[in-house]
């Protein structure tokens, strides 16, 4: 994981046969020191990211710095 930058990221999932790519989501903010709290739950939530592909089984997408990433996958 890089600290300070966006790079890309490249999945092969042709080993599960019949999985189409759903969404991405993403927890992620700028700010390291920003926090959710009891009195500010909804501070950091996920966000669904676009313009990732997926073809031929595999998904291209880009992940943010100290990012938390979720990719959803469907069985046809």
């Amino acid at each position: 994981r890089s600290t300070d930058t966006t790079y890309p990221l490249s999945l092969d999932v042709n080993a599960f046969p019949g999985y189409t790519f759903e969404k991405h989501l993403e927890l992620y903010s700028e700010d390291m020191d920003l926090k959710n709290t009891y009195e500010n739950p909804d501070t950091i939530v996920p966000a669904e990211v676009k313009g990732a592909s997926f073809e031929q089984g595999i998904l291209n997408t880009e992940v943010k710095p100290l990012s938390f990433n979720v990719l959803v996958f469907q069985k046809e």
